[in-house]
């Protein structure tokens, strides 16, 4: 989408915005909140700066230890004043005021530190009206009898420089503005008048501050939010954010949520939809709690399976990335607890680049329809389990070691519907163990049936996976005395040494297995971040670039790998990710790097076989890997394999690239320089000549840390093709 025809609104500078459709404030936090209840009678307060200790002083109007502060001016002017933390958005004063001896000239005063007055009340008439006082005009704003307590509050916005001034909590003047221009807030001022004699007292004096009142203007397109855990967002806290969404909203939402362990249980209720929650990515952004099923609430009942959840989402119309959902209940010496890292009952959820992390009943899928890209989900015993029809694609699925030699868990536990088509399936997902971990020790699934096998036909498919050996040659087991054969459980093209064929392992056809497509899984719905089959574009070669057409929303002028990105975003070489987002530090796979490099080189393959065994002719990334296998770019882990889903590492990039190099005949630079990185002995012996290639051609600079096993990410990529195809134009 074009950068000029959004109209993002980020809260935290709304307000500035006049026109508006919407209104919310944030919460206020305490600074000062002084009964004077605990203050020695007869005595100045403590705490406070007072002129004359023997004029200011606590006492007891009531006989009853409701004190107050009395200033008792019979020479001259008394001053009481009350610092406080310096603040620069929203200050709310709080005062109970009584006047004795009435007389013109008593102030109520905000000012800055250097004694600026912000908000002056005096005063006038003889003391018989109180009035705010501005270039000065004094403007009443209440009658004052003597004997007779008040409360004065003055909301004084610094973002603003406007003041709203409540008398008894009804308002009496409204966005008046501050007598002087400041940029803080931080004392609380009373005076006696100057010259004349006067009296008066002070009570349950509280102060209070707030980030500026937010407002949503008409024309809004959008709306985002930051997390932040050291308090330099909009909120500390995710569930702060999700609450402040405006009810009914129809405007989408984007909450950014900033690097942190954030201990919380959050929940996304039904009135929420088209929410996005973006992550500082899998590994710097993780909600987490310990809650367990058999945990005890204040009310005496327990949290049950799905009440343990860490996060909840049961708002539909969900995006989420980079994040990971964790559930820290520590599973030593209470095996057998289910502990939910997510639950997720929501309708077209989807989630990208996300991590969860449990044991038994990791991730709870109990309604609607979810689709995983690139997440990876911990766990031993029925560590994905529920209702809903969900496809995780391209993913990483792990199970922990339990320590037995024969049964180290489930995997699934689905709960389909007889009435649904399909439950859970895995599209060109690896299966990982834990180190150690038995071979032969974990079911792929078995089935839940809690309602009856009348109700629940569990159901699951996993497509073109690779298997690692830890996998059981018969993977489909009972569950609660209802067998294996009650499931709709399926294989189709599983590779790896845990795979195998065999009767227990129900295979399916070609025609059948195209009906397990994301789309059909999912009900109609085709979420965003589904993977798509990539075509190679055709790109002039003299074609001078295309600057600027695209736009991605988290690639920005100010980034480093800004200008890289742009020229192969706008050439065709690269696509975003969706959502107007280029995820430029997500890291690469193999198969990516070579979809890229294919279209590069316009690489070509008319071949409809595979050169690899888990490199399947209808996987999205066949024609970009074959092509690249046949020009002699790329080579497998061993002479069967590819492994498609495995991360690229530096130095592999560069051996790659060093191959691209020669099959473009580009004349290196320099033969004579020798690796000098700083840590050169870190390069495995395979790569050095790759990465010897790269520095003689100048693409890489051959000085201070290499980090040759390092994951490479998308800028990464960017930066070094952009390089590779600036010297086949010059």
């Amino acid at each position: 989408m074009n950068k000029t025809l959004r109209k993002r609104v980020h809260l935290a500078l709304a307000a500035l915005l006049a026109a508006s459709s919407i209104s919310v404030t944030y919460a206020s936090t305490h600074l000062v909140n002084d009964t004077f209840n605990d203050m020695a009678l007869g005595s100045a307060p403590t705490g406070y700066e007072v002129s004359d200790a023997n004029a200011i002083y606590t006492v007891d109007l009531s006989d009853s230890k409701d004190y107050c502060v009395y200033l008792n001016d019979g020479d001259g002017q008394l001053k009481l004043n009350k610092q406080f933390t310096s603040q620069t958005e929203v200050v709310t004063l709080s005062v109970d005021f009584m006047a004795t001896a009435l007389s013109s000239g008593t102030h109520i005063n905000l000012t800055d530190g250097n004694g600026t007055r912000v908000v002056r009340l005096e005063t006038r008439n003889n003391g018989t009206t109180l009035n705010y006082v501005l270039d000065g005009t004094y403007t009443k704003i209440a009658d004052i009898t003597s004997g007779k307590w008040m409360n004065i509050k003055i909301e004084a916005n610094v973002q603003t420089q406007t003041a709203n001034i409540y008398i008894d909590n009804v308002l009496k003047a409204s966005n008046i503005p501050f007598k002087n221009t400041v940029s803080e807030i931080s004392y609380f001022q009373t005076l006696t008048p100057y010259d004349k004699v006067g009296g008066h007292y002070i009570d349950n004096l509280s102060i209070s501050s707030s980030k500026a009142p937010i407002t949503i203007p008409d024309d809004a397109t959008e709306i985002v939010l930051t997390v932040d855990a050291s308090g330099n967002g909009d909120f500390k806290t995710v569930q702060e954010a999700i609450d402040f969404i405006p009810a009914k909203t129809t405007l989408p939402v984007t909450i950014n949520i900033k690097e942190g362990i954030y201990k919380e249980v959050v929940t996304i209720p039904k009135s929420v939809s088209n929410l996005t929650l973006i992550g500082a990515g899998s590994d710097k952004t993780i909600l987490t709690y310990d809650n367990y099923n058999s945990k005890l609430k204040e009310d005496g009942t327990t949290y049950g399976t799905g009440g343990s959840a860490s996060t909840f989402i049961k708002g539909s119309n969900i995006s989420v990335e980079g994040i990971t959902f964790e559930n820290s209940f520590v599973e030593t010496g209470a095996s057998g607890e289910q502990a939910v890292a997510l639950n997720v009952t929501g309708d077209k959820v989807q989630f990208k680049d996300c991590r969860f992390i449990g044991n038994q009943d990791t991730l709870l899928l109990d309604g609607g329809t979810q689709y995983f890209t690139n997440c990876y989900v911990e766990g031993d015993v029925d560590f994905i389990f529920g209702r809903s029809q969900a496809v995780f694609e391209n993913s990483e699925i792990h199970s922990l070691n339990r320590g037995s030699s024969s049964n180290n868990g489930y995997i699934v536990a689905p709960r389909t519907s007889i009435n649904e088509d399909y439950g859970f399936a895995f599209i060109n997902c690896k299966l990982t163990g834990e180190e150690g971990i038995a071979d032969n020790s974990v079911y792929l699934g078995r089935p839940w049936t809690p309602s009856g096998t009348s109700v629940d036909k569990p159901s699951a498919a996993f497509i073109n996976c690779e298997m690692g050996a830890h996998i059981k040659t018969e993977p489909w087991t009972s569950m609660s005395g209802v067998p294996a054969s009650h499931g709709r459980f399926f294989e189709y093209g599983s590779t790896g040494v845990g795979a195998a064929i065999n009767d227990s392992r129900p295979q399916l056809s070609e025609s059948e297995v195209s009906n397990w497509s994301t789309t059909n899984v999912l009900k109609g719905w085709e979420p965003s971040y589904s993977i798509k089959e990539e075509t190679t574009p055709e790109v002039p070669e003299e074609k001078p670039p295309v600057v600027n057409k695209i736009y991605f929303t988290d690639v920005t002028s100010t980034d480093a790998y800004y200008d890289d990105i742009m020229f192969l975003a706008n050439n065709g070489y690269v696509e975003g990710v969706g959502n107007d987002r280029f995820a430029p530090l997500q890291e690469m796979t193999r198969s990516q790097f070579a979809t890229v490099l294919s279209r590069i080189l316009k690489l070509e393959t008319t071949s409809t076989t595979s050169a690899f065994k888990d490199v399947k002719p209808n996987a999205w990334y066949f024609n970009a890997i074959q092509a690249c296998y046949e020009a002699g770019l790329i080579k497998g882990i061993n002479a069967t394999e590819f492994a498609p889903n495995d991360k690229i590492t530096k130095q592999d990039m560069m051996l790659l690239l060093s191959r691209a190099i020669d099959y473009l005949n580009i004349e290196l630079q320099d033969t004579d320089t020798q690796i000098n990185f700083i840590d050169s002995a870190n390069i495995s012996n395979y790569a050095l000549e790759g990465v010897q290639t790269c520095i003689d051609a100048g693409i890489l600079k051959n000085e201070g840390y290499f980090m040759p096993k390092n994951i490479v990410t998308r800028a990464d990529m960017a930066t070094m093709f952009t390089k590779i195809v600036k010297l086949t134009l010059s």
